[in-house]
């Protein structure tokens, strides 16, 4: 059963064409915990290079072999990592990359909640907002416990390599029936204009004998930046000024000039 999902798209070279990664995420627990990833090409630009990896409470797994996934093909990759000793639920973290077909690297994130007990689902909720990024932007993590007891955990944040997330992990406590909204900052390091990203966020919470996880996902779109003033080039009040000044000097020169006889009617129309 495919319990986590995650549409990432990379703008492609060509303005008319685009990169679309669909990202499916698989994870079964026995003595290890065996991670399926499954990536779908739905756009209509092939994808070169793509790897994914793979970490779970600091252990980690790379799929050896990079492959090539043309628009409208899907390939997958088996990968292992430690179970976790602890009961609950767990962040499994996939990062992807992958380039376009004239080498211009990409990468993308999705978070998957690899559970090794059944233990009670969290009457707590996390919602990210984000609107769209140019150079930096503004976003949110609003955290909402509905439990009768207060909450204490760690919100973490993760993103791509195109972007950079403030803060990236965060202690937090909740009344009961309360909400809190951490404030988020994001900057543009490469994304493309056009490209959208994904921002990840995930809530651990330590139960005593289990742990849970929430986790929460929201697509940022990058803009391109407002023209600067530099790209406008100098502000246009020196320009006139400038003019202002020659006009009242020659003012000044035509009027503190002695009269002359009249010129041919040729030179007259020269001068005016």
């Amino acid at each position: 059963m495919w319990t986590a999902l995650a549409a990432l798209l990379g703008l492609a070279t060509r303005a008319e064409s685009a990169i679309t990664l669909e990202i499916r995420i698989d994870a079964t627990v026995r003595t290890d915990v065996a991670a399926h990833v499954r990536v779908k090409n739905v756009g209509d630009e092939p994808a070169e290079d793509v790897r994914p990896e793979a970490t779970l409470l600091g252990a980690g797994a790379r799929a050896d072999e990079p492959k090539s996934l043309p628009a409208g093909f899907e390939v997958g990759w088996d990968l292992t990592l430690p179970r976790p000793r602890a009961l609950g639920t767990f962040p499994l973290i996939v990062s992807l990359r992958y380039a376009d077909s004239l080498g211009h690297r990409m990468s993308a994130v999705a978070v998957h909640e690899v559970r090794t007990a059944g233990t009670p689902a969290p009457a707590v909720a996390l919602e990210l907002d984000a609107g769209a990024l140019a150079q930096r932007a503004a976003a949110a993590a609003h955290i909402r416990n509905q439990e009768p007891a207060a909450i204490s955990g760690t919100l973490v944040l993760i993103t791509g390599e195109e972007l950079a997330v403030t803060p990236t992990e965060r202690a937090i406590d909740v009344a009961p029936g309360g909400t809190l909204t951490v404030p988020i900052e994001l900057a543009n390091r490469s994304a493309l204009p056009g490209s959208t990203a994904a921002l990840w966020g995930y809530l651990t919470l330590p139960r005593g004998s289990w742990v849970d996880t929430v986790t929460a996902s929201v697509a940022v779109s990058i803009v391109p930046p407002p023209a600067s003033d530099e790209a406008r080039g100098m502000p246009a009040w020196p320009f006139l000024l400038v003019a202002t000044l020659a006009a009242a000097a020659w003012a000044m020169r035509r009027w503190m000039r002695p009269a002359g006889p009249p010129g041919p009617r040729a030179a007259r129309r020269r001068t005016r």
